[in-house]
């Protein structure tokens, strides 16, 4: 079933819902109040026109907006109900079409949940700095990091492009030059870790509001792209926004929060080009 658009009026609606079933295209007319925030019909009545089938997607398309350009045209008037008209369903002011979560959603929810909890009950190895400052990390934190140096001195470490900037802006050559490894382990082979960073959580906070966004975001996007596809945007998204972190400030970073802005930006672009596919933010 796909949306194919709204009609502002609702005894519009329902004539072009009549039209449709004169023509024996299955579909259904949700009523409800309009709640996206950025859109100048917020809080007004809308109707949204969903297609059963994808074969009459296209056809349905075309109608619509022949009768948004002339909705008083006789063609729509005369139209009769078929009688197999579905019922119109009316939804509360702000109610989205119902969703389940899907079970991709539920696996990566549960996957970060896992490993935050097996993070907490391990004991954090310790890597040593100068002078007397540790940094401490559980064992499987440090297995799946984007890099994470063997010791520190005397191995120096990548601690991202900002450093450099400040030191070359204040005139600094010898800092602002770039010595320190890059991709240490990844250049080793353990490519997961291009990746990996997303599926760890700091606290438990930064767990649950994650998790509580993935829920929302992940759950039409699953839905909506299919499997496949969706855990390509999630790799690619994954990766990109990792590395960026990386190359700015080094490989002590974590979280899916990468990934949800590309899924935030995703959905925000299909709303506006792509309204019939029914996101919701």
């Amino acid at each position: 079933m796909r949306l194919i658009g709204s009609i502002n009026n609702p005894e519009l609606a329902e004539r072009f819902s009549r039209y449709l079933d004169s023509l024996e295209i299955k579909h259904r007319i949700e009523m409800s109040m309009n709640s996206d925030w950025g859109s100048d019909d917020y809080g007004t009545p809308q109707a949204s026109v969903w297609i059963v089938e994808e074969e009459d997607v296209d056809r349905a398309s075309h109608e619509l907006e022949k009768f948004r350009d002339s909705p008083t045209d006789p063609l729509f008037a005369k139209a009769r109900p078929h009688v197999h008209t579905p019922p119109v369903e009316v939804l509360g002011a702000s109610a989205p079409k119902p969703e389940k979560a899907g079970s991709l959603t539920l696996y990566l929810i549960m996957l970060c949940a896992l490993l935050f909890v097996w993070g907490s009950l391990t004991m954090p190895q310790v890597t040593k700095r100068p002078v007397t400052i540790e940094q401490a990390s559980p064992a499987v934190n440090k297995e799946l990091y984007y890099d994470w140096p063997y010791t520190t001195p005397p191995t120096p470490v990548w601690q991202g492009i900002y450093p450099k900037v400040v030191a070359y802006l204040q005139g600094n050559a010898d800092e602002a030059t770039i010595r320190e490894p890059l991709f240490v382990k990844i250049r080793e082979g353990e490519v997961w870790r291009l990746f990996t960073p997303a599926l760890l959580h700091a606290n438990i906070f930064h767990l649950f509001f994650n998790m509580l966004w993935l829920l929302v975001l992940g759950r039409q996007m699953e839905d909506r792209l299919g499997k496949g596809r969706y855990i390509l945007f999630i790799l690619l998204t994954g990766i990109f926004s990792n590395t960026c972190q990386y190359l700015m400030s080094g490989s002590n970073f974590l979280g899916i929060s990468g990934v949800l802005a590309g899924m935030l930006a995703y959905i925000w672009v299909r709303q506006r080009k792509a309204p019939w596919e029914g996101y919701l933010l």
